[in-house]
């Protein structure tokens, strides 16, 4: 139903029955997740999200699993959402044995990816989107989301995580995922590899198109963007892709 309400939403973040799909909905069962920012622009709602008590939330995180663990066992869970990066510690209280992957890319083009995903996601409930204020409001969500993280970076043990670039991903994907398990002494299993190398040849990653986007759209350049998050690029080291 969304797809046919907003059609260019598909190549922006593919969605079905049978998809991974990310920690999202789970969070919105107690109403706290960026996942209601998508939906329209709430700012007051957003900034009392920025520093809120999550432990609810990833309680009701925490039983939805449990839930989909009664019906379908398994040994793992691989889970994924960018607010995740906001509340660390709460997310290691409720999962202390979780094995965290921090993915990184040039925060530029994701700056304005994210800008045009929301902006296309709330047209879908508003006859007046603002791409401007949308822009302005996701870059001050990121920039937040990001210093959290690298203030626990500050704090944590070394090797709490494994870092990953999003090129690295993306030119050697089986490689990557083999140093992602070598990192926790584990090695993925041949039929992983070959379902891996099954999805990457049915499924490349315009198979539902492309998604383009201009950051001047948005009230930014890719210089000014890249200023902006100086800090972090050289921090990890990440190739900018634009400028």
């Amino acid at each position: 139903q969304l797809h046919a309400l907003n059609p260019p939403f598909k190549a922006m973040h593919p969605t079905g029955a049978m998809l991974a799909e990310e920690c999202v909905p789970f969070l919105m069962l107690d109403l706290r997740s960026l996942g209601l920012e998508t939906q329209a622009r709430v700012p007051s709602y957003g900034r009392w999200l920025q520093t809120c008590d999550m432990h609810t939330a990833y309680q009701q995180h925490e039983r939805a699993l449990q839930a989909l663990q009664t019906g379908q066992p398994t040994e793992s869970w691989v889970l994924k959402t960018p607010n995740h990066l906001w509340c660390l510690e709460t997310l290691l209280e409720f999962y202390p044995d979780a094995r965290l992957i921090w993915t990184h890319r040039d925060p530029g083009p994701v700056t304005a990816s994210v800008s045009s995903l929301n902006t296309t996601l709330q047209s879908t409930f508003t006859d007046h989107p603002d791409p401007r204020a949308v822009g302005a409001e996701w870059l001050d969500k990121l920039k937040f989301a990001v210093d959290r993280g690298m203030a626990f970076d500050d704090r944590a043990k070394p090797g709490w995580c494994v870092h990953v670039h999003y090129d690295e991903l993306m030119r050697d994907p089986i490689a990557t995922m083999r140093r992602i398990y070598g990192h926790f002494d584990e090695a993925p299993s041949r039929l992983h590899e070959r379902r891996i190398e099954a999805w990457l040849r049915e499924k490349p990653q315009t198979a539902e198109g492309r998604h383009v986007y201009d950051p001047v759209d948005f009230g930014f350049t890719y210089a000014e963007l890249a200023e902006i998050w100086r800090p972090y690029r050289e921090r990890f080291d990440i190739r900018r892709e634009q400028g």
